[in-house]
């Protein structure tokens, strides 16, 4: 799988961004230093600035200053490394908001290689609101979100994953993928890695805090999941991989069993059954829907509750969920059945 392939399907969710390019007369720069909670200059070598719109949290293609998607080049997105005394800068930035999110991978200079990402993760801070005027510096100073330290593990034990911690959870349930996690999670964003082995390990972490973890795995058949902890007291977080592989899982939580055996049952679409309408064509018997309309009509209404007889009221997120769900069930049944059919035999016709 080509890398320029796998950076595309993990930046799908950066929605496309209208930040604009301006000339170099027009711009700002952005000059800042690394410290410590107290205060002091901190040393930490070559460490990695991302600069990310403020209002969507996406990081910025560094050619056209655009969501990363939007202006995907091949290479990464923009980010400064630090000098040896944690000085970093960004020149000719296009006046705006910002937020800026630092880290580094041990034993490794700036982005390490996706092949050989380092497992532990050193997060240097981030900085909120960042404003920058044309033909002006900002200065700014970044100081770690805390000192406590989490171990994620991923079960089953599959690498091959871009991991992101958020101190805002996720919109819905991890199996729906990109659409689950949300506009919020994905603006609170404190620090993100690859995984090349499936446990990874981040160190500065806020003290006495929820985090909130999304997985993305990327495969033939993509695989998603998601957890949180709470720091200080949680030293360790597994991240449970709902995929269609033949070790993935597939069983939703238990508030939405009832749910999903329901649809299991029913043969209801999902316009219907989230009682949207008909949004311009996307409801029809269980045959192909028209995904995206399905999607922007739920996300407008994803908290609306639905009281569905002899099962409770649920949200249309959760409609959406446990529909995922009754999917994923279905083809690991399939899949079971073909491993344990006798060779040779066929299908009926």
């Amino acid at each position: 799988m080509s890398q320029t392939y796998l950076y595309c399907l993990t930046m799908l969710l950066w929605a496309f961004t209208t930040t604009s390019t301006a000339t170099d007369g027009q711009t700002g720069r952005i000059q800042g230093m690394l410290g410590t909670a107290a205060g002091q200059q901190k040393y930490v070598g070559r460490a990695v600035v991302f600069i990310c719109d403020a209002k969507t949290g996406h990081p910025l293609d560094p050619a056209t200053h655009q969501s990363f998607l939007a202006g995907y080049n091949g290479g990464d997105p923009r980010h400064a490394v630090t000098d040896t005394y944690s000085h970093f800068l960004f020149d000719k930035v296009p006046p705006g908001e910002y937020r800026l999110i630092a880290q580094s991978w041990s034993g490794t200079v700036g982005i390490p290689g996706r092949e050989a990402t380092s497992a532990v993760v050193l997060l240097h801070g981030v900085a909120e609101g960042v404003n920058v005027r044309a033909a002006e510096t900002t200065h700014v100073y970044l100081r770690p979100l805390g000192n406590s330290v989490l171990t994620v593990q991923n079960d089953p034990e599959e690498a091959g994953a871009f991991l992101f911690l958020s101190t805002v959870p996720m919109l819905g349930d991890s199996v729906l993928g990109f659409h689950g996690w949300g506009d919020d999670f994905v603006r609170h964003v404190i620090g993100v890695t690859h995984m090349s082995v499936p446990r990874a390990t981040f160190i500065g972490l806020p003290d006495d805090k929820e985090v909130y973890i999304a997985l993305f795995c990327y495969d033939n058949v993509p695989g998603f999941g998601g957890s949180q902890a709470r720091i200080g007291k949680d030293d360790l977080a597994t991240i449970r991989i709902c995929a269609g592989w033949s070790n993935g899982y597939d069983e939703p939580p238990a508030r939405l069993l009832p749910l999903v055996e329901y649809l299991e049952k029913k043969n209801l679409s999902l316009p219907e059954l989230m009682q949207l309408g008909d949004q311009n064509g996307s409801a029809t018997d269980r045959g192909p829907l028209d995904e995206q309309k399905i999607w922007q009509a739920a996300k407008k209404n994803f908290s609306k509750r639905i009281s569905i007889p002899a099962v409770g009221d649920f949200r249309v997120g959760d409609i959406l969920a446990a529909d995922a769900y009754q999917s994923l069930r279905a083809h690991h049944h399939q899949q079971r059945e073909q491993r344990t059919k006798p060779a040779g035999t066929t299908d009926r016709k």
